[in-house]
């Protein structure tokens, strides 16, 4: 979570909704890092280069799975974005 973008009132329904939240840098924000991808319950994969990331979601018991997605973050979006599911569950 990038806490800086929500407000008072948004993140402590954040705080009262989840208990492991992975707070995130404006640096992290902007590289879009935090764009990650769940392929299952506990895989999820990120882009290369997010390795504090990874090693938070690695220490929530989480698989992590490190991508080289550089070529296609060139244009906006990243994982998340670019995978386009059709169906979210």
């Amino acid at each position: 979570i990038h806490r800086e973008v929500f407000t008072a009132d948004q993140n402590r329904w954040f705080d009262a909704h989840f208990d492991d939240l992975v707070p995130v840098t404006d640096a992290e924000a902007r590289a879009v890092q935090v764009n990650v991808l769940a392929i299952a319950p506990t895989t999820i994969v990120v882009a290369a280069g997010s390795d504090r990331i990874a090693a938070a979601l690695a220490a929530l018991g989480l698989e992590v799975l490190t991508v080289d997605y550089t070529e296609v973050t060139r244009i906006p979006g990243s994982l998340r974005c670019t995978t386009l599911p059709l169906l979210r569950t």
